[in-house]
């Protein structure tokens, strides 16, 4: 077995076919040897009591609209061991029914560490990739790229359809077609002159200049509900483009502006200009604010511009869900995998979500009970008290559970009461 796995490993660190080859993060650089000889995985998910109840539909479908910005707000708890990107964003995809798209030039199979505590869904998702890539909420999608152009994502796409709604002026028809939602898809195999070729046949448009875009195979993937700029800009922004739009029926493809500028007018309410100006300096001391009588003018990225809005009252903040580590611990769930590991690492797993262990050593020695014993479990959707039993069940132990602590106790001992 450490054979095989030792072999699978190399294939993932050192096998290349793109002709871009990312930085990895830090943990994929992890010898090889470790990796071999660590011959278990442990999968450890808490869910919130409301979020395990909306599984994806066996088709695979994935949320929209306001049901996928509803899951987007969900917690994301999650302890792995080390695997391949894609395979940890396939399933976080295939569980939670929201869309990720993987740039082509993050490697999919570099291997990462998953500990993750997120308050939110994709705020996990940018902590798991921090090292090597950005993460940007376009369309009902979440787009995980290089740093300095998926950050900059969401304003090149608004810049565009400002540009796209002046050159269409009162042509109100088109703007309604440009504007419709439809969702991309395409199989492994495809090239991205084939998925934009599709895409301008879906609008009824001419993309001018599709030999800009070099041959490649891209692995299975979509788009999740983008209208037509939103869609044509995630497949050409893998190759440092953009649209330009030179009527409402042609796009020619171009070289994607460096450090892109949004400027928005924002309204103030119930507080004076210089305060304002005050409150988003304070939060963003590098932004242009220009202020009049009743608005400031900010210049800045999209996401910029949101957070601006928010700290003026323009725009709700997004509401904290209740948090897992909060949560009664009975009503949490749990998806676990454990092989032949000391039992003590499911105590550590569970720690760091902030549950807490006693026990009496005497107790436990008298009992003969070792704490490094090791156990295997496959479980999905436990409860804290299926997970104990069958942990606990081979160490010859019973538990307790009050409150946020559990008590272990050796079998045949009266609980504490």
């Amino acid at each position: 077995m450490v054979a095989d796995l030792t072999l699978v490993v190399r294939q993932l660190l050192f096998r290349s076919q793109k002709l871009h080859r990312p930085r990895r993060c830090k943990v994929a650089a992890m010898k090889v040897t470790a990796i071999a000889v660590a011959m278990f995985a442990v999968g450890l998910v808490v869910l919130p009591p409301k979020a395990f109840a909306q599984p994806v539909s066996p088709s695979g479908r994935q949320a929209t609209g306001p049901e996928f910005q509803k899951l987007l707000v969900q917690p994301l708890m999650v302890s792995l061991e080390l695997v391949p990107l894609r395979k940890v964003l396939t399933q976080f995809s295939e569980e939670r029914g929201i869309g990720i798209l993987i740039d082509r030039r993050i490697d999919p199979r570099q291997l990462v560490f998953v500990d993750l505590q997120a308050v939110f869904f994709d705020a996990g998702i940018a902590e798991l990739t921090s090292q090597f890539a950005s993460v940007s909420v376009v369309a009902d999608t979440l787009f995980v790229g290089p740093k300095e152009n998926a950050s900059a994502l969401q304003t090149r796409i608004a810049i565009t359809e400002q540009a796209l709604d002046s050159l269409l002026a009162k042509d109100i028809g088109r703007k309604f077609d440009l504007a419709r939602r439809k969702g991309v898809r395409w199989e492994t195999g495809a090239t991205p002159k084939e998925i934009l070729t599709r895409i301008a046949q879906g609008y009824k448009i001419q993309i001018e200049n599709l030999d800009v875009i070099p041959h490649d195979q891209w692995e299975s993937g979509g788009i999740v509900n983008p209208n037509c700029v939103e869609a044509i800009s995630m497949i050409a922004t893998q190759f440092d483009l953009e649209p330009k739009w030179i009527d409402g029926n042609t796009v020619r493809l171009v070289e994607q502006v460096e450090s892109p500028k949004l400027q928005v007018q924002h309204s103030i309410r119930r507080i004076s200009p210089e305060d304002a100006v005050q409150k988003i300096k304070e939060r963003f001391p590098d932004l242009s604010v220009e202020f009049g009588r009743s608005f400031v003018t900010v210049t800045g990225l999209q996401e910029e511009q949101q957070e601006v809005a928010v700290l003026l009252g323009n725009r709700a903040a997004r509401k904290v869900p209740v948090n897992p580590r909060e949560a009664a611990l009975k009503d949490r769930r749990y998806s676990l995998k454990v092989h032949n590991r000391p039992f003590r690492e499911l105590m550590g797993l569970l720690e760091k979500q902030g549950v807490q262990f006693r026990w009496s050593e005497k107790s436990l020695d008298d009992a003969g009970v070792n704490l490094d014993q090791h156990i295997s479990l496959e479980l999905n959707q436990a409860t804290i008290y299926q997970m104990m039993a069958d942990a606990c069940r081979p160490l010859g132990l019973t538990y307790e559970v009050q409150g946020m602590t559990i008590i272990l106790i050796p079998a045949g001992m009266p609980k504490p009461q």
